[in-house]
């Protein structure tokens, strides 16, 4: 179906708004103080912040040719614009798929500063021998980092295929005990840390960890908002309205590096852009290079199966996010040519200077 039928829909925000919006359908709010929970969004154009409509515009379409759900830029804590498709509305949620690791390395940072955990300790301290098929020699050195930066030496099935530290391979099994070590050193459920430690404080409110038929592990069940939000107490370094909710500055800048040389690409699970080469997930593929050319070399990103991103962007404080399916142009588990395709339509909506 030709997309000029296709139903479009587009969320007004603020209250009164709808007959407010522009005439191409683009929310218009800005993050204050006060709308760190509920719809308490403020107006403003985005042609104000420097935005060119006709490429807001090619951008939108472009998204939603894709398999897009949903789609909202943030710049200077600000909406510049925000649209929903395929029935769906700020608050409608799905599984992120593996953007969630990101929201894990944060929970990490923020145990660590609780002193609960330390990023150098062993999952054996947490799990008990035996969480592995490894040697219990060779098991005994796997640390949190290494689970945090794909590193472990395990495959799929916690089987030992080298020493830690030695490959980088983006082993979904092993990341999941993460979340078992969250539980075990906080006392609480993941969701319950959590909401006390992140989404409460940011304002969530379509947020929770739910269990995955398929497989029995966690899944993060967020909406578009909540994906930006995340994003936005990222590019503001930690901080929510004057809190620190990444109390462990440090952290967070490892978090964001380069975490080895394996794959300088990869952070403690964030995608680093701007690097001299790559790996991604699934067939090992190589690249040299950015991550994503076209988008700014700061730019980091939480990537998922299906085309889930946020984008963070420091230098241009702007933060992406996208809900959907898959856009047809998957490369590997997380990343795709829709990333560099899309972030081209970014910069040229994008204000110049």
């Amino acid at each position: 179906m030709p997309i000029s039928r296709r139903r479009f829909l587009t969320i007004a925000v603020a209250a009164g708004a709808v007959a407010g919006a522009s005439a191409f359908g683009l929310n218009r709010a800005l993050i204050t103080s006060n709308s760190i929970s509920g719809d308490d969004w403020q107006a403003v154009s985005p042609q104000s912040l420097g935005w060119q409509k006709d490429r807001l515009d090619e951008l939108f379409s472009y998204a939603v040719e894709h398999n897009s759900t949903g789609l909202i830029i943030l710049q200077k804590g600000k909406i510049v614009a925000e649209r929903y498709w395929q029935r769906w509305s700020p608050h409608t949620t799905a599984d992120v798929a593996s953007v969630q690791k990101s929201l894990t390395s944060i929970l990490i940072g923020i145990a660590q500063k609780d002193g609960l955990l330390k990023i150098g300790d062993t999952v054996s301290s947490y799990l008990g021998e035996g969480w592995s098929s490894a040697p219990a020699e060779a098991e005994s050195k796997i640390t949190l980092r290494h689970l945090s930066t794909m590193t472990s030496g395990l495959d799929d099935s916690l089987a030992y295929e080298t020493d830690a530290g030695q490959v980088w391979y983006y082993n979904n099994t092993a990341y999941h005990l993460l979340h078992n070590v969250i539980e075990k050193a906080s006392g609480e459920l993941l969701n319950e840390y959590a909401r006390a430690k992140v989404w409460d404080l940011i304002g969530d409110q379509d947020s929770e960890w739910r269990t995955r038929r398929l497989n029995g592990r966690m899944g993060w069940k967020a909406s578009v908002r909540d994906m930006a939000r995340f994003g936005l107490l990222v590019v503001n370094n930690g901080d929510w309205n004057g809190r620190e909710v990444v109390a462990d500055k440090a952290y967070l800048n490892d978090a964001l590096s380069s975490s080895q040389a394996l794959n300088p690409s990869y952070g403690y699970l964030w995608w680093l852009n701007g690097k001299a080469s790559f790996v991604l997930p699934g067939k090992q593929r190589y690249g040299n290079g950015s991550l994503v050319p076209a988008a700014p070399d700061d730019m980091v990103c939480a990537l998922g199966a299906g085309d889930k991103k946020i984008y963070v962007a420091k230098s241009m404080d702007l933060v992406v996010a996208r809900h959907g399916g898959r856009s047809g142009l998957a490369l590997s588990e997380g990343s795709s040519s829709f990333d560099n395709l899309l972030w081209q339509k970014i910069m040229a909506a994008a204000p110049k200077s």
